[in-house]
């Protein structure tokens, strides 16, 4: 009963409406941002928007399954074999790369899947161009994981990271949490979650305005000392404040996540 007063006359306010309508349109219209600002390249020219992120997303869940070590020998043969037909190649003076057909059929459709795997062939840090896969030899397989897992140790015995053996044992335990072989398919929305989520922190805040008055008006009127001296002023009623803070975060959390 009393946490649900308190919440209720936290609510009540005009204040903590104003709050809440504003932390909402504010982060939604920040989530918005990366949904407008989206584009990517067809055959036909560019795609932005909406219809932009279906395309996207048509193309990646057309190529969703598991990166097996088989299917990514098959995207690398693929890969090199377009570059024996000199058609297929374009040169910038200091990479080749595909043009045409070949790039729009084949690798831009999958440049997200090819680009992790030039990745992993390469050493930690480093960023290589896809036609790096040009020079990996297939007639041993990719073993793709076992190169991951031998970059991963090449990592964890860099001098300049200093990793102790503690550290170097929780990354390999990590590591090995990590299922196999993983499974690709369409991200878009994650990726835009996992990197505005710190948005948040705008709806966090205005929460604490909006609970700041909650400890405050029992000070200023001077009731405190009365509250605190009873026999639950310390445990229960303490505690019926303190839970609508928390409710209301929730609240707010729960209210922005479709936005997403």
């Amino acid at each position: 009963m009393l946490i649900r007063y308190e919440l209720f006359k936290i609510v009540r306010r005009k204040s903590s409406l104003i709050c809440i309508a504003t932390s909402l349109l504010l982060v939604g219209l920040l989530f918005l941002l990366p949904v407008i600002q989206f584009r990517i390249y067809s055959q036909q020219g560019s795609i932005s928007g909406l219809a932009g992120i279906a395309y996207n997303r048509s193309q990646q869940q057309s190529l969703a399954g598991f990166l097996t070590d088989e299917y990514i020998a098959e995207l690398i043969t693929e890969y090199q074999r377009l570059f024996e037909n000199q058609d297929n190649i374009g040169f910038d003076g200091n990479e080749r790369f595909l043009i045409g057909d070949a790039a729009w059929d084949f690798e831009m459709p999958r440049r997200t899947i090819l680009i992790m795997i030039a990745r992993n062939y390469a050493r930690p840090s480093e960023f290589p161009p896809l036609s790096t896969l040009l020079e990996l030899d297939m007639q041993n397989g990719p073993q793709f994981y076992q190169t991951r897992a031998n970059r991963l140790e090449t990592l964890l015995h860099d001098p300049s990271y200093n990793f102790t053996v503690q550290q170097q044992d929780f990354w390999r335990n990590m590591n090995s949490a990590v299922e196999t072989p993983f499974k690709f398919g369409y991200f878009g929305g994650w990726e835009v979650i996992v990197n505005s989520l710190e948005l948040l922190i705008f709806a966090i805040l205005m929460v604490c305005f909006m609970v700041a008055p909650v400890f405050a008006g029992e000070y200023q009127a001077g009731t405190d000392s009365v509250i605190l001296a009873s026999k639950y002023g310390k445990s229960k009623l303490i505690t019926s404040k303190f839970y609508p803070r928390l409710y209301l975060q929730y609240v707010c959390l729960r209210l922005m996540w479709p936005l997403h």
